[in-house]
């Protein structure tokens, strides 16, 4: 009768765990909160922390690129850490060290500096200006080279990216 409490007491002790467990990774795994044109809005948790951001592909790619991984715009917000409107860009390439990306709104340009194969500003002050541009415009072009050196132009439409800006705001309460 003891090894039977125990073999029970045991499962109940393991599927505790194991409900701890699944319950983790389903705060981890994105929550979609809303598709706007060609943006469409998250939220997360993430290290027990909300993590707000929306993302877009591109809807044209320029380059003679044989083998290139996945390419999106970002804009996110980390209310935890009070970062905010932080914009990237993933290439789907690797970057030489030191490389910079252009991204035209309109006639702004802003110039950012990469690291593997996304690219960030250099500052908040840079970020909210592009994020700003991005409500804006109605198109985004990124220009980079990789770190084999060939010429890439991506470009988003805006279409929905201020609603989607809009949604990840109420989600992680930013004013």
């Amino acid at each position: 009768m003891k090894q039977l409490f125990l073999a029970i007491l045991f499962f109940i002790v393991i599927a505790g765990n194991l409900v701890q467990e699944v319950q983790a990774i389903a705060n981890q795994t994105p929550k979609q909160i809303g598709h706007f044109g060609q943006w469409t809005a998250y939220v997360m948790t993430e290290n027990q922390q909300q993590v707000c951001y929306m993302v877009s592909l591109p809807i044209s790619s320029k380059g003679n690129y044989k083998k290139r991984g996945q390419v999106y715009a970002m804009i996110t917000h980390r209310p935890s850490e009070k970062s905010y409107n932080i914009a990237s860009f993933h290439a789907g390439y690797k970057f030489s060290p030191g490389a910079k990306v252009k991204v035209r709104l309109g006639t702004q340009e802003f110039t950012l500096f990469t690291a593997g194969e996304t690219a960030w500003t250099s500052d908040n002050s840079e970020d909210h200006a592009l994020v700003a541009a991005v409500n804006k415009e109605s198109m985004m072009t990124v220009f980079g080279t990789s770190s084999r050196g060939t010429k890439t132009e991506d470009s988003y439409s805006l279409t929905g990216s201020s609603r989607a800006l809009a949604a990840i705001n109420q989600a992680c309460s930013v004013k």
